[in-house]
């Protein structure tokens, strides 16, 4: 959640951008989930569309394998990503900024601060177990 948006963040965002090379995320209201959830409205929540700016998010970080957790502080968003490198899981951090006033919704992430998360297991597709 960030604010009264629910924020929809897909493992591989870069096949749902506009165009070649945008990463795309989803937003969902507040008010819109909770008109369905109260019976108030019964068509269908059609997710807005929102971008994520993350210059050269997936050509810097070598074995790309995607998003994996979202969380978020008022606008300050933290991303973690999983990378594959020649078999090995390597896991990453990232923040980002919402731009609450842009339409569409923006995410700026600062690509040039990416902090290696170090990973307490060695599972194949896996970067973090929870217990």
């Amino acid at each position: 959640w960030c604010g009264d948006r629910l924020v929809l963040v897909p493992q591989h965002p870069e096949r749902f951008g506009e165009v070649p090379g945008e990463l795309g995320l989803f937003v969902l209201e507040r008010a819109d989930i909770e008109a369905v959830i109260d019976n108030e409205r019964r068509e269908a929540l059609e997710p807005r569309r929102a971008i994520l700016e993350a210059p050269g998010l997936l050509e810097g970080l070598p074995g790309w394998d995607g998003l994996e957790a979202a969380a978020s502080l008022d606008d300050t968003v933290y991303l973690a990503v999983e990378a594959n490198l020649e078999g090995r899981m390597a896991g990453y951090l990232l923040r980002g900024l919402l731009e609450p006033t842009a339409e569409p919704l923006r995410l700026r992430v600062d690509t040039q601060r990416i902090a290696a998360i170090p990973l307490p297991t060695a599972i194949p597709n896996i970067t973090h177990a929870c217990r």
